[in-house]
This record gives C-alpha cells, sequence and structure tokens, in this order.
C-alpha cells in the first residue's frame, strides 16, 4: 500500500506532477530541484548511481500534491517540506535508504518512523542574500572564470572539499569539473597568477541560484580568499542567492553573514549506521 504516495523513476512525469508544489515552495525544495534538473539533463546516473534516480510524490484525496522526494542511490533520500503522516507513510516505502536530508523537523520525522537507529550526520542553515556587501579587505588578486586548462586543479578541488564535508566521492571528478567548467559556473580567485580558491553555483531554477561548493586548499585559508570569491560571484549573478552552512562551522557562517546571507530554515542530514554502537540512538 502506498498511502497515496507515486513513484516513479521518471523525472518529466515526477515534475510535471510535483514541479508546481516544488516551485510554489522553491527555496525550501532548492536541492530537490536542482538534483531533479540535473538528472533531467544528464540522466539517472548521473550522480554515480548505483540504481536509477527515483522520484516520488504524494496526494492528498483532492489530488493536491502534498510532499515529494528525489533519491540518487546510493545516496540519502531528499525530502520535501511535509507532514508527521507523509513522513511516516514515506519511511515504510524506503525502508533501506542510508540516511535522509531535508527541513530539520521532517528529516527527524522520518527516521523516528523507520525504527531504525539514527544518527545526525550534519546539520545545515539554508541562507538567501539580502543586501551584498564587502565581507572585509578585498586581499591581493582578482576573480576570474575557470577555462578548460583549470579542469585537473577544480577535478582535485571537488574531491578534497567532498572528502572536507564527508561527502560521497564520484567516480570521474574530472567529468564533474569539465561540466562545471563548460556551464561557466566557476569563479576561481587567484592571486599572482596562483588559484586559490573556487566558488561555484546551481543553475538558474524557480528563480533563484544556490551557491555551492566554496572551497580554499588548507594552506590558502583564513586570508580572505573565499570571501572575495563569493562575493564576485554574487555581484556577477543577478538573481535571488541562496546557499548552506555547516552549523558546525563557525568561520563560514560568520562570513557568509558578513557578505550579506542572512538564515532562512535550517536543514538536516541523519543516517542510519550499518553497526550502531550499543544502546540508544545516538
Amino acid at each position: 500500500m502506498n498511502h497515496g504516495w507515486q513513484l516513479t523513476e521518471d523525472v518529466e512525469e515526477f515534475l510535471t506532477a510535483a514541479g508546481a508544489f516544488l516551485e510554489a515552495d522553491a527555496l525550501a525544495h532548492t536541492v530537490l530541484l536542482s538534483v531533479s534538473e540535473a538528472v533531467r539533463l544528464h540522466g539517472p546516473f548521473t550522480f554515480d548511481g548505483t540504481a536509477p534516480a527515483r522520484f516520488g510524490h504524494r496526494t492528498a484525496a483532492d489530488g493536491t500534491v502534498v510532499a515529494a522526494f528525489v533519491r540518487t542511490p546510493p545516496r540519502a533520500v531528499l525530502l520535501s517540506t511535509m507532514d508527521d503522516e507523509s513522513a511516516r507513510s514515506l519511511a515504510a516505502l524506503l525502508p533501506d535508504v542510508p540516511g535522509a536530508t531535508g527541513p530539520a523537523a521532517v528529516a527527524r520525522a522520518f527516521a523516528d518512523a523507520t525504527g531504525r537507529p539514527w544518527r545526525v550526520h550534519r546539520n545545515e542553515r539554508l541562507f538567501r542574500l539580502t543586501e551584498l556587501t564587502e565581507p572585509g579587505p578585498t586581499p591581493a588578486g582578482r576573480a576570474r572564470p575557470a577555462t578548460a586548462a583549470d579542469v585537473p586543479l577544480v577535478a582535485a578541488w571537488l574531491a578534497d572539499f567532498a572528502a572536507f564535508i564527508g561527502e560521497r566521492p564520484v567516480r570521474d571528478w574530472t567529468a564533474q569539473a569539465e561540466r562545471r567548467v563548460a556551464s561557466g559556473r566557476l569563479l576561481l580567485w587567484e592571486t599572482d597568477g596562483r588559484p586559490v580558491s573556487m566558488v561555484g553555483w546551481t543553475p538558474p531554477l524557480a528563480g533563484h541560484i544556490r551557491i555551492a561548493p566554496v572551497y580554499t586548499p588548507p594552506r590558502d585559508r583564513a586570508r580572505g580568499y573565499a570571501g572575495a570569491a563569493v562575493h564576485a560571484a554574487c555581484r556577477q549573478l543577478d538573481t535571488e542567492l541562496l546557499l548552506f552552512t555547516d552549523l558546525a562551522n563557525p568561520t563560514s557562517n560568520a562570513l557568509y553573514h558578513r557578505v550579506g546571507f542572512r538564515p532562512l530554515a535550517d536543514h538536516t542530514e541523519l543516517i542510519f549506521p550499518a553497526q550502531p554502537p550499543r544502546g540508544a540512538r545516538l
């Protein structure tokens, strides 16, 4: 019994059914929208999936869509805003996912409903740019678009960034870097001709763009390069801008506040350990 949920591996079918629901609260659903768009453009295995991307939406008795999810196995399920009943019924349909990511209360309701031990992998906060400001004295250097010659460096930095935030790696970082560079969605801050920081962003979707990733290698941190790169990117992007920060990283949270980003909502990534410690939930 699907409890009103309709599941599909056809992204076009999903967006036809649930696109209006997602776009009605596009800021809360920024990740579901961007992942769905990536699958639409690049195919169901675009995130190195072990199985095709999977989608679902739930309708109320009157046919109104009230909840949705996106999953690109083997990654965690991405949850929309939804009520507790929708979260519980979805948990019954997806008993074996490795984790869940979404609005904090929704992710916890889903995880509780599985009956499995779980722990918080990362607490994040979604921010929106309200008024762009200089984050501090501009460091030496300049921002420039990444080019084909930068692909090896960008690939290495994408891999380092994923490792730094604890994300699952992809098989081919070079392909990921080539795609980002070719789309023109990546700036590098360079000083003395040497790239020292990078900032990327998603394609425009439902009236907004999400800044990600922002990465500076350890040797070049605490010099203002990331703030300068983010500020430069925001200046050239003429639409509503969002970004996520890890609440455990006070440095980045303070930086984005100085740039002009203000909090919107909290999101949580929960994981189900394969062999949890003995005793209660972590």
